[in-house]
Order: C-alpha cells, then sequence, then structure tokens
C-alpha cells in the first residue's frame, strides 16, 4: 500500500513540474524555473524512489513533500511576478502569499537532515531539536502572515485602512526571534550530524558521507560562482539535486563504499589542479619578467612544463592523500601487492598457505582463519 502511495505522490510530483515549467513559460518567468527545476525534481524523483523502496524510511516521504512545496512555491512567484506587471486583481494576495510560504519550506529541509540516514533520532533526547525544526519555521510563517496582512499599505494599495490582526509591535520581534531560532536549529542539526557521524560504524557512516559530498559541492561552488560569474543561481540549479541525489544512493546502499573512491579523488584533482595552476601562473609570471621579448615562447614552454608535471604530480599526490584519507586499505593493498609478487618465486604449497593466513590476518583481521586444500590425485 505505502508503496502504490509512493507511486501515486510521485507522479503528482511530476505533473507539479509540468505545471510549473508550463506557468514559467506562460509568464515568461523561464529563468526562475530553470533555476529551480533541477532541484525540485530531484527532492521529489528521488523521494518517491526511496519511498517506494524503503517505505518505513519517512526521509523519502519527505523529500516528495519538500520538491512539491518548492514546485508550489516557485508557481506562486511566478505568477506574482506576472500578475503584478500585468494588474492582476489577484496579484496583491499572491504577493502576500509569497512572504510568508518560504518559511514551511525550511522544515522540510531540516528535518531530514535530523533522521538521515535510517529516519530515526539519533536518540529520544535528540526530540527537542525535531519540535524546534517545524515550530521555528512555522511561528515565522505565522507572524509574517499575519504581520503582512495587518498593514495593507505595502501589499495592498487600495486598502485605506489596516486589519488589526495582530499588533505590529508584537509580530515583528516575534518573527525576529523565530528567525534567530531557525539559524540555531539549522546549526544544530548540523551538530547532530557531526556527533552521528562520530558515533556511526560501517554503513551509516558510509552514508553520512554521501550526504557530506553532496552538502559540501553546493557549499563550494555557490560562492565560486557568485564571485567569478556574479550567478550564484547558476550552481544552486546545477548542484542544487546534489543533495537528494547523493543522498538517495547512500539510503538505497546503491555502490555505498565508492565514496571513499569519490573522496580520495575529488580532494587529489582538487590538490594537483591548484598545484599545477600556481606553477603555471608563477612561471609564466616570473620568466615574463626575466624575458619580455619572449612571451610567447614563456607561455609555451611553461604550457608544455606543466602538461609534464601533470602525471607524477598526480601520483605522487594521489598516494599522499589515499595514505591520509584512507589508510586501512591502502596499507591493506600494499600488503596484498607483496604478497602477489612473493608467488612468483614460491613454489612450497605450504608456505603458500602460511602467507595467504598471514595476508588475511592482517588485512580483514578476522577472528579465526580456515584453509582447506583439496589434496591432488
Amino acid at each position: 500500500m505505502k508503496r502504490l502511495l509512493a507511486r501515486v505522490a510521485l507522479g503528482f510530483g511530476a505533473i507539479l513540474i509540468a505545471g510549473v515549467v508550463a506557468i514559467g513559460w506562460l509568464t515568461g518567468d523561464v529563468g526562475r524555473v530553470l533555476v529551480w527545476s533541477p532541484t525540485m525534481a530531484g527532492f521529489i524523483v528521488v523521494g518517491g524512489v526511496v519511498a517506494a523502496h524503503r517505505p518505513e524510511n519517512p526521509i523519502g516521504w519527505l523529500y516528495l513533500s519538500l520538491g512539491s512545496a518548492i514546485a508550489l512555491v516557485v508557481g506562486v512567484q511566478s505568477y506574482t511576478s506576472y500578475s503584478l506587471e500585468s494588474g492582476h486583481p489577484a496579484a496583491d494576495w499572491a504577493a502576500w502569499a509569497g512572504t510568508w510560504a518560504t518559511w514551511p519550506l525550511s522544515t522540510l529541509l531540516i528535518v531530514p537532515l535530523v533522521l538521515y540516514p535510517n529516519g530515526r533520532l539519533l536518540s529520544p533526547r535528540w526530540r527537542w531539536l525535531l519540535w524546534l525544526a517545524v515550530g521555528f519555521p512555522l511561528t515565522a510563517a505565522l507572524m509574517r502572515m499575519l504581520a503582512d496582512i495587518s498593514r495593507p499599505e505595502d501589499l495592498f494599495p487600495g486598502a485605506d485602512h489596516p486589519l488589526p490582526l495582530l499588533p505590529i509591535a508584537l509580530a515583528d520581534p516575534l518573527y525576529d526571534l523565530a528567525t534567530i531560532g531557525w539559524l540555531l536549529v539549522l546549526a544544530a542539526s548540523a551538530f547532530s550530524l557531526l556527533v552521528r557521524f562520530r558515533r556511526a560504524r560501517d554503513i551509516e557512516r558510509q552514508q553520512l558521507k554521501w550526504l557530506m559530498v553532496g552538502m559540501t559541492s553546493l557549499a563550494v561552488a555557490f560562492p565560486i560562482f557568485a564571485f567569478t560569474t556574479n550567478q550564484p543561481q547558476v550552481a544552486f540549479a546545477l548542484f542544487g539535486p546534489a543533495i537528494p541525489v547523493t543522498t538517495g544512493l547512500a539510503i538505497l546502499r546503491y555502490r555505498l563504499y565508492d565514496i571513499d573512491r569519490i573522496v580520495s579523488r575529488t580532494v587529489s584533482y582538487t590538490v594537483v589542479l591548484g598545484f599545477l595552476a600556481a606553477v603555471y601562473v608563477g612561471g609564466v609570471t616570473w620568466l615574463t619578467s626575466l624575458l619580455p621579448d619572449r612571451s610567447q615562447l614563456v607561455v609555451a614552454a611553461t604550457t608544455l612544463a606543466v602538461a609534464a608535471m601533470f602525471n607524477p604530480v598526480r601520483h605522487r599526490i594521489q598516494g599522499l592523500v589515499d595514505r591520509r584519507f584512507n589508510r586501512s586499505r591502502y596499507d591493506a593493498q600494499r600488503v596484498m601487492d607483496r604478497f602477489a609478487g612473493s608467488l612468483r618465486d614460491q613454489v612450497d604449497t605450504e608456505e603458500v598457505v602460511h602467507g595467504w593466513v598471514g595476508v588475511v590476518s592482517e588485512t580483514m583481521q578476522p577472528a579465526s582463519v580456515a584453509v582447506w586444500v583439496r589434496e591432488g590425485r
């Protein structure tokens, strides 16, 4: 039954995405739709797949809700920008809804972090964090909702008197407190992930690594695009789906242990590219100052030198990264390679068996080892 509901919810999410794309095309707000569509599609698709295969895990259902909520908010904002320009009578109400509709999204964003990866709290003592993750955003949304409609001169130019639903002197301070509380809850959620990572073992630790890779990719890409292209929304469009995709792979345990290789390769290539870029810029600058009349020759020579350095530097840095971030597997691989090399000159069966037992004991550290050898005829 739950899997059927997940498929129905996935279909509903697909309809929402199609509706948002249609609204963006009709209203001319294509840029907003292009920025948000990959992320909303990522949460809806991954949420539907996780809910269908792991219906007992609430993260899949939360992702479905988050993607659908993003689609609704984007649709409202696209309609608002269009209706304000065209003078549609519902424009003021749409603008009012847009001032508070994003706050419930933060609840759907924080709660999965608190429950990740198994859908359960770190311990019952962390239940307060779950309640605050829901309470602060809803309080902020309610205060903004009542405060904005109580001063219609901001959103409803035709109104000649305010609607006294809530005193502004009370609504604004409560909104500020709720905003500060939400930031503290976000920090506490990140801290809970660190605590969970310290306590995690084996599979759960690998799942948390996948989440960290998704969050780090977005956190790194956002300021890079902001400072280099002045278009941080492009980073969000490209790397926003990284969080649902990486967490979905981790929850479904698809190629779970590949994360160590991804992390080590990402770190090593980043260091290699940074080092070679520094060598290239420094070399061109220094040689150009010495040989100002040979600038083209300097650039060509520096380019060839950096190209020749790439493989040696990559191998060297890759070895350092493997020893630093994946020491146990690196040592195990060295032991296995040494044993494989010794087999070339080994003809004694008993020595081969003893060597094999030693390799297994050193790399896998089992409680006991037994070898069965069939006698040849």
